[in-house]
């Protein structure tokens, strides 16, 4: 304080998280054997075949789908399955853009359906990882995992539903040793929690079926066959 004026000198300190960059494969190999892993499920589980990704995007409709950005730099990292693109729009011009919103028709992932084989559904994943800190003060990746079945409706003009919609977050990431991160592929699939997002969604998908035979679903769905 000098006379009547007060001085106050603030310091500002800024804490900068880095995930050490990796090749494309590694990121690659973790959406193969989550792909492997929700398929196989779903398959072995409920008798729910995928056919190959390649169906579905070699279809006309494919290309009214939205560009998934493809980048691996220092300040982060987007990939798509197989160069898949994206579903659902993600700024104003897409929204305003996109097709006519009619539900049979006019809508692009019903006539994929048809196009790819007569598919009864369509599966839509993204698996988005969070640079942080841990109360440890370890840099760790914090995961999240949403998921999406459209399915079509044969006996009532082809009108799209959903079958469901799920999220599996953790709020507990995992610590690393960045020399082995980096010379092993199945060691980032232990980083972004592939173990414990893909028993989440399973038991989650379990739960609903469960839930869908309790409230005798089942019933009113056999109602039309």
């Amino acid at each position: 304080t000098v006379g009547n004026t007060r001085y106050t000198s603030t310091t500002t300190t800024t804490t900068t998280w880095e995930f050490p960059q990796l090749p494309d494969s590694y990121w690659d190999a973790v959406m193969d054997k989550m792909y492997e892993r929700v398929a196989g499920f779903l398959d072995s589980q409920y008798g729910i075949e995928f056919v190959p990704v390649e169906q579905v995007t070699s279809t006309p409709e494919y290309t009214t789908l939205f560009p998934a950005n493809q980048e691996n730099t220092k300040t982060g990292v987007e990939k798509s399955y197989k160069n898949t693109m994206r579903n659902t729009p993600q700024s104003f011009k897409e929204i305003f853009g996109s097709v006519s919103s009619n539900m049979t028709s006019d809508n692009p992932r019903v006539n994929m359906m048809k196009s790819a084989g007569d598919l009864d559904g369509l599966v839509s994943m993204r698996l988005t990882l969070t640079v942080g800190a841990n109360r440890e003060g370890n840099i760790v990746l914090f995961p999240s995992l949403s998921i999406s079945a459209y399915g079509r409706d044969e006996t009532n003009d082809d009108k799209e539903g959903v079958y469901f919609n799920g999220l599996v977050t953790r709020t507990v990431g995992e610590p690393f040793n960045e020399d082995l991160l980096k010379s092993s592929p199945d060691e980032l699939l232990r980083v972004v929690s592939f173990q414990e997002l893909t028993t989440g969604l399973v038991t989650g998908i379990q739960t609903l079926r469960k839930k869908e035979v309790e409230l005798g679903y089942d019933k009113i769905w056999s109602i039309g066959e």
